[in-house]
């Protein structure tokens, strides 16, 4: 799903039903949109609101396998529902550098975890150092930029 940084009402989300995509297994969300760099102030704080409140909204079903996102522009992805994702294997975190995501959801089973793009959270899951390496050690496949 691409263009989810527009949305501006979170029923738009929720009428997605993602929750009752039986055949869904991958699941892409792109929250990018042009000029999103060029927010500052009021503006970038509503963004990061609505973003956050789009992805709550979004609820994908509970044996989802692989799930990206990216150019997110919250602190955290950590929703309501990604302790649902009982089968989630694969997470990709790609482009929110700017806008400093820094904290992980739990990651239960995962296998593999991407961190591309986001300067804060690379830092907390660096290997043996950082805050995070403690609750990520036991992935198999770690990918930092």
């Amino acid at each position: 799903m691409h263009g989810l940084g527009n949305v501006v009402d979170v029923g738009e989300a929720q009428n997605a039903r993602l929750k009752k995509k039986i055949h869904l297994h991958d699941l892409e969300l792109d929250f990018y949109v042009e000029d999103q760099f060029q927010e500052k102030g009021e503006e970038s704080r509503r963004r990061i609101e609505s973003d956050l409140a789009v992805l709550n909204a979004l609820e994908p079903p509970s044996h989802l396998e692989k799930l990206s996102i990216k150019s997110f522009i919250g602190t955290t992805v950590y929703t309501n529902w990604m302790t649902s994702l009982t089968n989630l294997k694969s997470l990709h975190i790609d482009g929110c550098w700017q806008w400093q995501l820094e904290c992980l959801p739990p990651l239960g089973k995962l296998q593999e975890l991407n961190i591309l793009g986001c300067s804060i959270l690379e830092q907390r899951c660096e290997r043996e150092i950082g805050d995070y390496w403690p609750i990520i050690s036991h992935i198999p496949t770690i990918n930092m930029s």
